[in-house]
Formats: structure tokens, C-alpha cells, sequence
């Protein structure tokens, strides 16, 4: 039935898209009807996915009525019959409830959309001109009226869609799991989306588990829990680039090679699927699948908005689940430390692998676990399983007939595939186990076998389980030999010894009750920066930057549970610093005496580094791509802004106020679009003068620059004889120079040196600017590359000037690295690429092209329609094109019409680069002028930076595109216009 919209009540979608929209539909009908002189006048329309609606004006309550009835009446069928009958210029056999009451029939069908208006009246007498002259004007406005209140009523269900979507996330309890969180969101959407059914999946190494559920489906609830293989994530198209794909019809799709649920779908009766990526397509977090019964229930529209309102809930569900690793992490760990403490206990070697491997079951809930051990003298090797359906005896015999030769750490994910071809993991194959995690047992004679767990789910264990079971190994293999060493103990002391001076780890035994180190082997004193003999009787203190009261709790749990594990301890090295170290702790018996704290140690100071380089780089990476969108999307305003502003200027009706506000306008937008190539230039870009640079000069060139903020400084330079040529910009190296000179000045307001060097090995040139100021901390060091971070007084510093040198440095393919501690200066280190000697040569010079068009290429309309009205102001007449294809095909064309082409190098779809070579194949002759607002550096690669005949960067004057102009042989034909 049709949504009745009397305007007595102003109900309905119209009013909802506004009161003026509602208004202007009355007033519209209630024109034609009086212009009409009609009883009724009554309009009806639809849509391809709403139902269809109708209207009245009737000022006789019997009129009224009939109206009323004809709109409960309406129907999609019934409403097609009216448009045809509309069509053909009468009712027709249209079957209208009441029609006889009325003599008179007059129909226009709306302009624009699928839909009728209908005046009638009861007295005979057809409609005069003057009546069908104003139903076809009220058609044509009733049809604007009807389409701008579609468009209003879709973005008003677009906002609220998403309010509500975000509005719900809000209101989630901050510790809620992935699975409250899916749950919760699941019938917001269906809802909001007018699906039957809302799935949402986890992407979990290769299977994607439903975490949330929302489903007028019967039985559907068996999904809940349900895991797919995630190699059908490519059959519907989800990792294209948009994010998401509707399937308007599955009944009209090939199920030849579908996954699985596209037939349990068809079954169900699901006739539409939108589906949308949660995450990156790079890293995916899920997939939430909207279904319905109805075909065609999706749009592309409703695709695009669930890709963007999920973004919320990626960040939600990925909160979500940090939080939970984070919590099983540390679960698991204590729960390790508890393993570790009851195989400590453990009196014999059976003893401990019963214990161990149980243990290990149930933590990682695995349907298997084995233990094999290689023992240290002569005799069997011992194969211990636990598992209820295999033969502990048969598999023993099997390890002595068939000993495993590989114990190297390794993570399966799917064992049927990776067949090893030992008859034990056929075995367990063959038992329906899956997956893997194994690593090998490090005792004091290295490798002695491995200890590993199966599950029977493929892709089961990821690489932190693989790290967890590393964390029981070193544990397991010392007690594992611990009770090896209690059968022969008359020989144990040696061996230990032995091995404790071969291990390539830090060793450290200590005396818990006074905390004095009895013994450390070579690798931990060569670690430390000691003698072996310079420890033995120090207090492990010493060693510790741990507070006391910590290290207290950590011996005390020791002598308790008979071990204990650290990671990432920092250890104080003889020299005052520091050495990053995880670290396993065991309670060594004595008889006769007090018992021992053996502490096992492995240096990871190199790997902490380097995780927080990649950290820092991330990061710097993130913001730089951050402030190039910024200064993009601010530079194709600014464009238009400084454009029009310039041409302003010219007009000679203003007077001395208006110039003055133009001016005003004009000198902020500079101001904004300095600002905005700040933002590129830490974005790794703003190269728009790329060419072959001596550094030698930009060292001169900068301390003339400087030379008035350096006077209170002493200035020490050495530069080599020979040129030291790279590819870039000039000028930018001079800034990134320039800023680090400035910041010494500013370290040290009362005087002070720097030291400047620049030299050259192999392929790259070196620069290095060393000052002897009060230096940095640790904490200022790692954060000065930053934008907005400085030291300085609020007011003093904008925090932009170390990441802009960030920025220049990336964009010249170089890299920058700063050393300083507080009291001993800072040194600034910058390695760039030396130029190749075919980067060397000049461009061709270009020929003055023929022809009378400018070809303008940009998405933005704004800016196309500013430079069109720059070119006619400087004589020239411009033909627009909105993206690369149709520029293409216009010089296709008319190729000799052109004289140049002016190219925006970042477009949605075929890219300024594509395009370029499109025109190019065409006319290798027609001068290029790039147009960007990125910075040139982040796009331009080496063909277009050597043909293309000049580079302008957003936001720019009419004068920069004239200059631009005449560098590509085009004189302008009336430049002071």
C-alpha cells in the first residue's frame, strides 16, 4: 500500500526532508488545481527501492475522501498503469477506485521520475489548454520537488545511519569483548539497512570466525561461532580496492566454484548480499555481511556508507581485541610461570614430562603434546606423549626405530599439506590433527630435542604461541636435564660448568640471602662489561635498575615456586648503560646449604632497537601521509581562493575598501598555503624544482642564509674539492639545513661551535652538523622529529622544523639519524643518494606547439573552473575534463586543436601519470604542464620529470600559470587582462 501524504497532517517522507519541500508539494497542487479549475488534484510517484507515495490537494471533504482511497489504492503495478496511461494522454482502463464520480480526467506524468499527476473534476467537459498548460508546468515542478526530497531523504538516512551506528559504540562498556561488540552492533545495522540477516566474521589466520548475529532467518543461530575458510574472500570481490560489493540477485550467479554458504544461502532464500571489509585490504579485521530475502535490496550507496560507518566499528572491534590479547597474553603468561613452577618440582624425568605435557594441553588447548629428549650419554632417545587415542608405548617405540632428526622451532598451519614425511607426523595426520607449533629444547649441550603440541583446527597457533612455548622450552630443557643430571650426579658439576661457559647467554648464580653473585659465566661478563672476576662478590643489585622492593618479590618467588620469568629486564652495564635481557630464574637445591638463584638470560638490546626504529618510522610514516592528504585537499581551495583573489584584484569597478579586503583575503591565503608546504615538506615532498644540486653550494648558500643567527656561534666547515652532486631541490636542502643550524643557535643562546662536514663514500654523499650544546635526553631525542613537538616556551616555536627536515631528507630517497645525550651536543648525520650521471644531462628544449585550446585536467571543479577562468584571462580558451580517460579521448579526437595540456597528477581512476602517457602516445609533441596539490616528489616519477615542461604547485596565482605558459612556448595574448 502506498504512504499517504495529505498535507492536513504534514506526515510522511516529504516532511521529512524538510517543511519547505512538504510546502512547496502543497502549494504546488493546490496551484494546479485552482489554475485547473479541477475538484482534486492528486500526484503519485516511486522509487526502485521504496515504496510508492501519493499526495492531494481537495479542499470538498467528499473529494477529500477519494483521494485518500486513492492513495491507500496505489501500488508499484497500480502506479506503472497510471504512468502509461499518462503516457497515452488519458486514464485510460486504469482502475482508479471512484472513477465514474468524476467527468472530467486530466493526467501529466512528473518530470524526471516515475510518477503521475492527475487532476479531475466531477462536471463534464474536457480541460481546456489554459488546464493542461498548468498540469504540465506542476508536473515538471512537482518532479524537482520529488527528486530533491529523495536526495534529502537519503542523506538524512546516511547521518542518522551512521549517528546511530556511533552512538551504539559509544555506549559499550569499555572492557566489552570482540563478541559483545559484534553483538551489539549486528542489529543496528540490519536494522538500519533493512536487511533480514546481519553477519558479522572475524578474520582469524585463515578462517573467519561469526563473532555477531542479528537474524530473522529461522535457525540461524548455528552461524554463531561457524568458521570459513578466508581463501573465498576474492569469489565476491571484497578485496578490490572500494571495500565492499553488493550482489543485487545470488540466484544470477555461477555456483559452480562458489564457497559452501553461498548454497546454504540460496536455500535460506537470500535473494541480495552487501558485504563490506572491516579494516585495511592489506590487513583485514572482518567482514560484515548484510543479506535479504528481497532482490536488488542494496545499493552501491548502501555499500559505500557501510564501508565508511564500519570504520568505527574496525577501530571498536581492533580496541576491542588488543585489549584481549593483551589480557590472554598475560594470562598465559602467568599461567606459564605456574608450568614452569610445578615442573621445578617435578622428582624424576617421567614425572616431568607427564606434568609438562598435560600442562601444555590445557593451556593451549591442543589434543596432543609431545616431548622428545635425546639423552646426554649413550641410550635410547624418549619420546613422551599425552593424548588420550595414541599408544604411549607403540609411539615410544616408534622414536627408538624412527628418532625425529629435526627439533628447529617451527609454526604449521596446516599439516596435511606440509607432510614432513616422518612416520609419526603422518601419523597424527592421519589422526585428524591439523596444526603445529614445535621448538626445540636448549640444554646445556645445545639442541636435546623438542617439545610440541597439535590441535586438530588448521591454522590454530600464531606466532605468540610460538614465543610462549619458547618462554616453557628454556625452563622445560633445564629442568628436563636438571632431572638427567640428578641420575648421574657425580658428573653433573662438570658438564654444568662446561656448559655454562659455552652458552650463549647471560648466566648469573647468586646467593638469594645476602644477594652476593657466586658465579658468571664469560658470555653474561662480556655482556655486562666486567672481568668474570670483577662480579663474583657484588651484590646483584648492582646489576639491577629494578627497585628494591621489586627485585625482593622476584627472589621471593623463586625460593617459592622454584622458578621465574621476565621479559625485556634492563641490566646496568660497567660503563652505565644499559643492556635489555629476558630472563628465566631457577631456584638451584644444594644439599647441605641454603639454595642458589641460577639466572638465564638472552640479550635483546639489538632487537628492542630496532623494533622501536620500525615503531618510530611507522609513526613518522603515518603522520607524513596524514599531513600530505591535509595539505592537498587545503592547497585545491587555496587554489581557487589565491585565483580568483588575483583576478579580482584586476577589476576596475573596485574601490580602495574592496582592494583592500582582496588584499587582506589574498595575504591569508599565502599565509595558509606557507603553512600548507610546510605540511608537504614533512610529508616527504614539495620537490618541485627537482634537478642535479652540489651540496657543496647548499653549505654555502645556507651559511650566508644563517649568517646573522650564527654570529654569537663559532662555525667550523670542511668540504671536500671535488663537487658532491645529488638529485633534488635546491632550496629544500637549504631549509632542512638551515632548520638544524637554527636549532643549535636556539640550544645555545650564550655561544658555542658547530661543526659542519661533508664527504662522500661510494654511492653516498654524507653531511654532518655536529654543535657541542647541552644535548638532549633520551625521552627529547626519540620525539624530535615530531611534528608539533618542541621544548620551546608556548609561542616560541610551531614544532614544524626538525619534521620538515624529516620530510626533506625522506623525499630525497636519504636518511637522517641524530646522536646526542645531555651534556655532550648533538650531531646530526644525513646520507643522500649521489646523482647518477644520466640525471645529469638537460631536458629538450620544447617547440612552441600549434592549435587553440588548453586542455585542463582536475578532478576538482573548483579548481578546473578557476584555471579555465585564468587561461581566459591570459587569452587563452580552455577545454575541461574531469578525470584522465576523457582527456584522453579529447586529444584523441582533435589532436592539432590542443596547445597544451595543464595535468593534476592525483585523480581518482586513471592516475596523472597514466593519463600523461595516454597523451603522450597520442601527441608526443604537446606540451605537459603538472599540477598538483601533493607535493611533486610524492607522484613524479623519472619519465614525467623529464619530459614534462614545468611543474606547478597548488595553490598558485594566475601569474605562476602564465610563467608556467610561457615555459611551455605559449605567450599569452592579452596578459593584462
Amino acid at each position: 500500500m502506498a504512504r499517504e501524504l495529505g498535507f492536513q497532517e504534514h506526515a510522511g517522507d516529504l516532511a521529512a526532508a524538510g517543511s519547505s519541500v512538504g510546502s512547496a508539494v502543497r502549494l504546488t497542487l493546490g496551484l494546479a488545481r485552482a489554475l485547473a479549475s479541477a475538484d482534486v488534484a492528486w500526484a503519485a510517484w516511486g522509487g526502485d527501492d521504496s515504496p510508492p507515495q501519493a499526495a492531494f490537494d481537495a479542499p470538498d471533504p467528499a473529494a477529500a475522501a477519494m483521494a485518500a482511497a486513492w492513495s491507500r489504492w496505489l501500488t508499484d503495478s497500480q502506479l506503472r498503469e497510471l504512468c502509461r496511461a499518462a503516457g497515452s494522454g488519458g486514464i485510460g482502463h486504469a482502475a482508479l477506485p471512484g472513477k465514474d464520480e468524476f467527468a472530467s480526467w486530466l493526467l501529466a506524468p512528473l518530470a524526471g521520475v516515475a510518477g503521475v499527476l492527475l487532476l479531475a473534476r466531477r462536471a463534464a467537459g474536457a480541460f481546456d489548454a489554459v488546464a493542461a498548460a498548468a498540469a504540465e508546468e506542476a508536473a515538471l515542478v512537482l518532479g524537482e520537488l520529488v527528486r530533491a526530497a529523495a536526495v534529502a531523504g537519503e542523506l538524512l538516512r546516511q547521518r542518522n545511519r551512521a549517528a546511530a551506528l556511533t552512538e551504539m559504540l559509544a555506549s559499550l562498556d569499555p572492557r566489552a569483548s570482540t563478541e559483545a561488540v559484534a553483538s551489539a552492533a549486528a542489529p543496528v545495522l540490519r536494522q538500519l539497512f533493512g536487511a533480514d540477516r546481519c553477519v558479522i566474521s572475524r578474520i582469524r589466520g585463515s578462517l573467519r570466525e561469526v563473532i555477531g548475529l542479528d537474524t530473522t532467518f529461522p535457525e540461524d543461530d548455528a552461524w554463531l561461532g561457524a568458521a570459513e575458510p578466508n581463501a573465498d574472500l576474492d569469489w565476491l570481490g571484497l578485496t578490490k580496492e572500494l571495500g565492499y560489493t553488493v550482489v543485487p540477485d545470488l540466484r544470477q550467479v555461477p555456483t559452480a566454484r562458489a564457497p559452501r554458504y553461498l548454497r546454504v544461502a540460496l536455500e535460506a532464500g537470500v535473494r541480495s548480499v552487501l558485504r563490506a571489509r572491516l579494516g585495511p585490504r592489506d590487513a583485514p579485521l572482518g567482514i560484515v555481511s548484510l543479506a535479504s530475502r528481497r532482490p536488488n535490496a542494496f545499493t552501491e550507496a548502501d555499500g559505500a556508507q557501510l564501508e565508511r560507518i564500519g570504520r568505527p566499528l574496525s577501530l571498536a572491534l581492533r580496541l576491542a581485541e588488543a585489549r584481549e590479547e593483551a589480557e590472554t597474553r598475560a594470562r598465559r603468561a602467568a599461567e606459564a610461570n605456574r608450568v614452569v613452577a610445578r615442573i621445578a618440582g617435578a622428582q624424576s624425568h617421567a614425572e616431568l614430562c607427564r606434568v609438562l605435557l598435560g600442562d601444555l594441553r590445557a593451556l593451549f588447548g591442543a589434543a596432543y603434546a609431545e616431548a622428545f629428549w635425546l639423552p646426554a650419554e649413550s641410550g635410547p632417545p624418549c619420546l613422551h606423549v599425552s593424548c588420550e587415542w595414541l599408544d604411549d608405548e607403540g609411539l615410544r617405540r616408534l622414536a627408538e626405530t624412527a628418532p625425529p632428526t629435526d627439533h628447529a622451532r617451527l609454526l604449521v598451519t596446516d599439516a596435511a599439506a606440509e607432510d614432513s614425511g616422518h612416520p609419526l607426523h603422518r601419523l597424527l595426520v592421519l589422526h585428524g590433527l591439523r596444526s603445529c607449533v614445535r621448538v626445540p629444547l636448549q640444554a646445556e649441550q645445545g639442541v636435546r630435542g623438542h617439545i610440541a603440541v597439535w590441535h586438530t583446527a588448521s591454522g590454530a597457533f600464531r606466532d605468540d604461541d610460538l614465543r610462549l612455548l619458547e618462554t616453557i622450552a628454556v625452563p622445560a630443557a633445564l629442568a628436563l636435564a636438571r632431572a638427567e643430571a640428578d641420575l648421574a650426579r657425580s658428573r653433573s658439576e662438570a658438564k654444568y660448568r662446561a656448559a655454562i661457559a659455552q652458552t650463549q647467554q647471560l648466566v648469573v648464580l647468586f646467593d638469594p640471602g645476602d644477594g652476593r653473585i657466586v658465579e658468571v659465566n664469560d658470555y653474561a661478563a662480556r655482556a655486562l662489561g666486567y672481568e668474570p672476576a670483577e662480579l663474583v662478590g657484588r651484590h646483584i643489585a648492582d646489576l639491577c635498575t629494578s627497585p628494591p622492593d621489586v627485585l625482593a618479590d622476584d627472589i621471593r618467588e623463586v625460593l617459592e615456586t622454584g622458578a621465574f620469568t621476565a621479559a625485556e629486564r634492563r641490566y646496568i652495564r660497567k660503563d652505565g648503560s644499559h643492556i635489555v635481557v629476558d630472563l628465566v630464574a631457577s631456584r638451584v637445591d644444594v644439599p647441605g646449604s641454603r639454595p642458589l638463584v641460577i639466572v638465564f638470560g638472552r640479550d635483546i638490546s639489538d632487537q628492542v632497537a630496532l623494533q622501536r626504529q620500525l615503531i618510530q618510522a611507522q609513526k613518522m610514516e603515518s603522520l607524513g601521509q596524514m599531513a600530505g592528504m591535509v595539505a592537498h585537499d587545503f592547497n585545491n581551495i587555496l587554489t581557487t581562493i589565491l585565483g580568483f583573489a588575483s583576478m579580482l584584484k584586476r577589476s576596475p569597478r573596485l574601490n580602495r575598501d574592496d582592494l583592500e579586503s582582496l588584499q587582506l583575503i589574498e595575504e591569508a591565503a599565502r599565509r595558509a598555503a606557507d603553512l600548507s608546504g610546510r605540511l608537504l615538506a614533512f610529508s616527504r615532498g614539495g620537490l618541485v624544482r627537482y634537478g642535479p644540486v652540489d651540496l657543496r653550494d647548499v653549505v654555502r648558500d645556507t651559511l650566508r642564509l644563517a649568517e646573522p643567527a650564527l654570529q654569537r656561534l663559532r662555525v667550523e666547515v670542511s668540504l671536500p674539492a671535488a663537487p658532491m652532486i645529488v638529485e633534488g631541490d635546491e632550496g629544500q636542502l637549504q631549509q632542512a639545513l638551515l632548520n638544524i643550524l637554527l636549532n643549535a643557535a636556539d640550544a645555545m643562546p650564550e655561544g658555542g661551535s658547530v661543526a659542519i662536514d661533508a664527504f662522500a663514500e661510494g654511492d653516498t654523499a654524507f653531511l654532518t652538523v655536529a654543535d657541542d650544546g647541552p644535548g638532549m635526553d633520551e625521552e627529547t631525542r626519540s620525539r624530535i622529529f615530531e611534528p608539533f613537538f618542541t621544548t620551546k616556551p608556548p609561542g616560541q616555536g610551531t614544532g614544524l622544523g626538525l619534521a620538515i627536515v624529516y620530510g626533506i631528507v625522506q623525499a630525497h630517497k636519504g636518511t637522517i639519524a641524530v646522536d646526542s645525550a645531555p651534556g655532550a651536543g648533538t650531531t646530526f648525520l644525513i646520507a643522500l643518494p649521489l646523482a647518477r650521471q644520466a640525471a645529469l644531462s638537460a631536458p629538450r628544449p620544447q617547440a612552441a606547439p600549434e592549435g587553440d585550446l588548453v586542455l585542463v585536467v582536475d578532478d576538482d571543479e573548483l579548481v578546473r573552473r578557476t584555471t579555465g577562468t585564468a587561461l581566459a584571462h591570459l587569452g587563452f580558451t580552455a577545454v575541461e575534463a574531469s578525470n584522465g580517460r576523457t582527456a584522453i579521448e579529447l586529444v584523441r579526437a582533435r589532436p592539432e586543436r590542443f596547445r597544451a595540456v595543464i595535468l593534476d597528477l592525483v585523480m581518482p581512476g586513471l592516475t596523472g601519470a597514466d593519463t600523461f602517457r595516454g597523451i603522450h602516445a597520442i601527441r608526443p609533441d604537446l606540451p605537459v604542464i603538472i599540477c598538483t596539490g601533493y607535493a611533486a616528489e610524492a607522484h613524479l616519477d623519472d619519465e614525467l620529470r623529464r619530459t614534462a615542461v614545468a611543474v606547478v604547485q597548488k595553490p598558485f596565482t594566475p601569474e605562476r600559470l602564465r610563467q608556467a605558459l610561457e615555459r611551455a612556448g605559449l605567450a599569452p595574448v592579452s596578459p593584462g587582462r
